[in-house]
């Protein structure tokens, strides 16, 4: 929800337009924010609003301004990478034509792959969203605790850290093999279970020359290729960004 926050102490100024301003062109869900009011009636009550985070009020100060603050940008429906716009309308309430619109725009933190169960080699769509724009993004590769490679896919581009590249299921050098597979996304080269933030994912990479019987659940429900290893894709969205 949208807090109020104490109005900001700045030197009296002659009337202007009201104004609202955001902190940032774009912010990762569930991360604060604060909203910038100037331009309006000295102690006037202003009404603010946003069609996720719901209304709260706030009263300016002897210049006319004023800070709203919210604990969470919404987007939590989000949950693949992608990024929409995030509005917020400020409205002096005794006088409605005193108003101000702020814009921004609101990104999960997450990465997919395609869909379907295939070869852990074959190449498929990789987004991503909510990284740290013009740093490199990693994605690191274990299996039975150890990081059998990691793979560079590009930096984040933008104000809300989007990309898209093509490259195999698991990226790595050399034969894949069977077993459970964890991915961890973030952007750092060298993998540590301490990098904060990051994402992870698991799947299973099995033989689909053997019954799926012996590979147990894990498995799912996929149909049987015609040799090879195969696994589903890697689908983490926004809600299992460790350390955000």
């Amino acid at each position: 929800m949208l807090a109020a926050a104490g109005a900001l102490a700045l030197p009296a100024a002659a009337a202007q337009a009201a104004t609202a301003a955001l902190d940032l062109p774009c912010y990762v869900s569930g991360h604060a924010g604060t909203l910038t009011l100037s331009g309006f009636a000295p102690n006037a009550v202003i009404d603010v609003a946003n069609a996720d985070l719901g209304r709260t009020q706030v009263t300016t100060d002897a210049t006319g301004q004023a800070a709203v603050t919210f604990a969470r940008a919404p987007g939590e429906t989000l949950q693949q990478p992608s990024a929409r716009s995030f509005v917020v309308t400020a409205t002096e309430t005794a006088n409605p034509a005193s108003t101000a619109t702020a814009s921004s725009q609101v990104a999960p933190l997450a990465f997919a792959t395609d869909a379907g169960t295939k070869s852990p080699k074959a190449i498929r769509h990789w987004s991503f969203s909510g990284f740290t724009p013009g740093r490199s993004i990693y994605g690191h590769f274990r299996l039975k605790g150890l990081t059998r490679g990691t793979f560079r896919f590009g930096a984040a581009k933008g104000a809300c850290g989007l990309y898209e590249r093509r490259a195999a299921g698991i990226a790595i050098r050399g034969h894949v093999s069977t077993g459970l597979w964890t991915i961890q996304v973030d952007q750092v080269q060298r993998y540590s279970s301490k990098t904060r933030p990051r994402l992870t994912d698991t799947s299973v990479v099995y033989t689909t020359k053997r019954p799926r019987a012996a590979v147990g659940a894990a498995a799912l429900s996929a149909a049987a290729l015609s040799g090879g290893h195969a696994f589903r894709p890697w689908a983490t969205g926004w809600g299992v960004a460790a350390g955000v």
